[in-house]
């Protein structure tokens, strides 16, 4: 028992204190980050829709898109861990996280260049934050490039597709009630 001999009880509890520390440290790295709550507006070029409004919790995302081809206005609520994913398409997509970041209305993005066989895609996103293509909204074919987004649950704030671009044109962070993420009820026909 040399080491008790040598160490101070004073001594001996700092020494579990700081392994204590040293142990909770990497739990705490790992643990999951609160998600995104707020509103994020987009306006999409040249895509239909041309716009979209997003209000997120967490994995829960509703989507209202102003009036798509003189249609009425839609609004669906998702659970964005359970959209359906084309596996083949979007294994064929790869990420580059270059690192750099920007701001886009006032929220900090971080650059991503994907990469298919059949296209490039620069999008400029906010990782952690739940994403939802508008495409599904009106029964649109969702592009591999943009499923990967939504199974890496990051948020593109700003995207150039060759000649088509999207940006975000609001961003507020804030409480967002349940009644906003509630399904909207369902239409009698008549």
């Amino acid at each position: 028992m040399l080491f008790d001999r040598i160490m101070s009880p004073v001594n001996r509890s700092l020494v579990a204190l700081a392994a204590c520390v040293a142990l909770a440290v990497p739990v705490a790295a790992h643990a999951k980050a609160p998600g995104f709550e707020g509103r994020i507006s987009l306006r999409l070029q040249d895509v239909e829709p041309q716009g979209a409004n997003y209000t997120i919790r967490g994995d829960r995302v509703a989507i209202e898109v102003p009036a798509v081809a003189r249609a009425h206005y839609l609004r669906l609520v998702f659970d964005a861990t359970r959209l359906p994913v084309n596996v083949t398409r979007v294994a064929d997509v790869s990420i580059v996280r270059t690192g750099r970041l920007r701001s886009v209305v006032g929220q900090e993005c971080e650059e991503w260049v994907l990469h298919s066989a059949s296209e490039t895609v620069r999008a400029c996103v906010v990782p952690g934050v739940a994403w939802v293509d508008p495409r599904r909204v009106i029964g649109g074919e969702v592009p591999a490039w943009s499923q990967k987004l939504e199974g890496e649950h990051a948020f593109p704030v700003s995207v150039t597709h060759g000649t088509n671009f999207s940006w975000a044109t609001d961003v507020v962070r804030g409480r967002v009630p349940d009644s906003s993420l509630a399904a909207p009820p369902p239409t009698r026909a008549r």
